[in-house]
């Protein structure tokens, strides 16, 4: 196969700054695209400030009309701003990656151009539902999640779990598992907080604040461990609609000390404050593949999730590099905190079979992977 460079339109609302774990990967796929010389243009929201047209990183970013809705950023482009941006940049191939208004309007217009389109398959229609706005819309959203993604001409799976639910469905479009990888620079020195400087045990989340984090498990789960490491600390670093609710939810349960919310922080500042940590845990009641979870392995840091996670069972060999627990038992979640916090010993081994782990989630070889997806879904 003659694999010349394509150009390759990425569709995602959330973009950079990203918001999620979503711009992120859009982040790192579209830099590591152009580096390798295809012509990658972004179409995504366009925030207060920011330019309607910009080049970064050799990648030319398009920013459309957006409105802000339950805390994510909604581009709502007419179809004749589209035909414009398409013909300027004349795509070989369009990857969606959200279900949105913008994917609908992009997936129209390259329709009527007939170009290749995939998608990946980032979210379930469970996690697109969960604010309380959007669960009246579920079963419609459902319907659209199949009618969109059986039209494609590929899809990306994530997740080994939610591949395995996917089959068992009516999706007809060939489906195709690769992972989510490193979104860090693989080649730059890990930080490391000095061994002969004491710290608090620490714990990190990271990630957006809503609903479908289950961020309340883990603040009840951190009050009980109080009880037995009264010097212990929560590191919280995301935005999202329940910042507020969360503070409160801390004050009422007197741990608001102990507890330290640091907001958005740029993916790029993040990686001191996973070599600090001394475990990372997500306890999310809804996810597929977490990009935080990789990046907590390749920090080499043991890591808690819940049972609720699709893919936790491919990130976590209970008792090995981590424990998987139940989404709505603070108990164990706080008993397995106390039992990492005692045994220095177990900590650093978990760590460094993650550390291990994490090469499974090099960022090449995936990339690769995509790669031959596109150069495939050609005509």
């Amino acid at each position: 196969m003659n694999k010349k460079p394509l150009s390759i339109g990425i569709i995602s609302d959330d973009f950079s700054p990203a918001m999620t774990g979503v711009g992120i990967h859009t982040q790192t796929l579209a830099r590591e695209l152009a580096s390798r010389g295809h012509h990658i243009f972004i179409l995504t929201s366009r925030r207060k400030g920011e330019p309607e047209e910009s080049l970064s990183h050799n990648v030319r970013i398009y920013r459309l009309p957006t409105i802000k809705i339950y805390g994510f950023y909604q581009a709502l482009p007419t179809k004749k701003m589209l035909r414009r941006i398409l013909s300027k940049e004349r795509p070989d191939i369009i990857h969606h990656h959200y279900l949105s208004f913008l994917m609908k309007q992009v997936f129209s217009v390259a329709k009527e151009i007939g170009l290749p389109q995939i998608s990946t398959y980032h979210f379930t229609a469970d996690v697109l539902t969960k604010p309380p706005l959007m669960r009246p819309f579920r079963h419609l959203i459902e319907h659209q999640v199949f009618s969109y993604n059986n039209q494609m001409t590929a899809l990306i799976v994530p997740s080994l779990g939610v591949l395995s639910e996917l089959q068992k469905t009516k999706i007809k479009t060939p489906l195709h598992h690769i992972s989510n990888w490193i979104t860090f620079d693989e080649n730059k020195n890990i930080p490391a907080p000095s061994p002969n400087t004491p710290h608090p045990f620490t714990i990190l989340f990271v990630g957006r604040l809503a609903y479908e984090k289950n961020i309340s498990l883990l603040l009840r789960s951190f009050q009980i461990f109080l009880t037995s490491c009264p010097d212990a600390q929560l590191h919280i670093i995301g935005t999202g609609p329940l910042r507020e609710t969360l503070e409160k939810e801390c004050h009422l349960l007197g741990i608001s000390s102990s507890v330290h919310f640091f907001g958005f922080i740029e993916h790029d500042d993040l990686p001191p404050y996973y070599a600090e940590c001394d475990v990372f845990v997500l306890p999310s009641i809804v996810e597929t593949q977490s990009i935080v979870l990789i990046e907590a392995l390749y920090f080499a840091r043991p890591i808690l999730v819940t049972s609720s996670i699709l893919s936790a069972r491919e990130f976590v060999e209970d008792g090995k590099n981590g424990y998987i627990v139940d989404s709505k038992n603070e108990n164990e979640l706080a008993s397995r905190l106390v039992t990492l916090q005692s045994n220095k010993n177990l900590c650093t081994s978990m760590g460094l079979f993650n550390k291990e782990k994490a090469k499974n989630y090099a960022s090449k070889t995936i990339i690769d992977s995509l790669e031959d997806v596109y150069y495939h879904s050609l005509p």
